[in-house]
């Protein structure tokens, strides 16, 4: 399964960022770069506390099952 839609530009995270450490808050971010206050809080949450906001690969075990679903590994 696709992760869900994620920031496109390293440009939008950068002026995010800018606009985060002129002192606005989350609301102003979230209205200026049309993004969900709940997405600019979470990226910057996690910029806090990895220091980074690259995403990365998911842990856990790979699936067994093909990426093209079931429906070919039955006999």
């Amino acid at each position: 399964m696709p992760r869900s839609k994620e920031i496109p530009e390293e440009r939008e995270k950068k002026d995010l960022f800018e606009i985060y450490q002129a002192g606005k808050g989350y609301k102003a971010i979230s209205k200026a770069l049309g993004l969900h206050q709940t997405t600019v809080r979470a990226i910057i949450s996690k910029w806090r506390t990895l220091g980074t906001v690259v995403n990365h690969p998911w842990s856990g075990w790979p699936a067994k099952i093909p990426p093209r679903g079931t429906a070919t590994t039955h006999p």
